[in-house]
């Protein structure tokens, strides 16, 4: 249980029937990618973008997440302005969380945070777990053989979202911090 479960039950809870995702719009944004394009880096999994960059460095991990953001979040920008020009309420859940990158986050009515795990065991075991819940046919065990470049990603994104005071939630107990999160939300509508 993860950035989905937490979506999903938002949108249940607020009675919001738009929920987009990252993963989802970086599918999108990947079909007819041109060898040596821009977007050429949207061939890799997040957790290998670094490759783009040379050998696998902290360095390099971040800067491949946050060039594989450039993109995602232009088109994230998108979705977020025409739901505020809209007037409709939209859940969206993405590892690309890059608040720097989404001009949109700034207007009225948005409501961000960053959803952390800081026990790394809890991370994995959750990860292993999410096809029961979210991901039937996507077992998280390839995630898991990644976790340590995930991690280093997590703990970039947390480190900007605190120093820009985006509020950050632990998710050490998925049920509490999802609670905490409904009350966050209730308390900013």
């Amino acid at each position: 249980m993860g950035k989905t479960s937490y979506a999903a039950h938002i949108a249940k809870e607020f009675g919001i029937g738009i929920v987009m995702s990252g993963d989802y719009l970086r599918e999108f944004l990947k079909t007819g990618v041109q060898e040596g394009s821009d977007r050429d880096i949207l061939r890799y999994s997040v957790y290998d973008a670094w490759q783009a960059f040379g050998e696998k460095t902290d360095e390099n991990i971040i800067k491949g997440y946050l060039k594989q953001g450039e993109i995602v979040n232009r088109g994230m920008d998108a979705l977020v302005h025409r739901a505020v020009v809209n007037g409709e309420s939209v859940v969206i859940e993405s590892l690309y969380f890059i608040p720097e990158q989404v001009k949109a986050l700034k207007e009225e009515g948005i409501v961000k945070f960053y959803i952390h795990m800081s026990d790394a065991e809890k991370h994995r075991q959750r990860l292993l777990e999410r096809s029961k819940y979210t991901h039937p046919l996507s077992p998280g065990d390839r995630l898991v053989r990644e976790i340590a470049t995930y991690r280093k990603i997590m703990d970039y994104s947390t480190r900007v979202a605190m120093e820009i005071g985006i509020r950050v939630f632990d998710s050490k107990d998925y049920f509490k911090t999802r609670d905490e999160i409904i009350e966050y939300v209730r308390s900013l509508r």
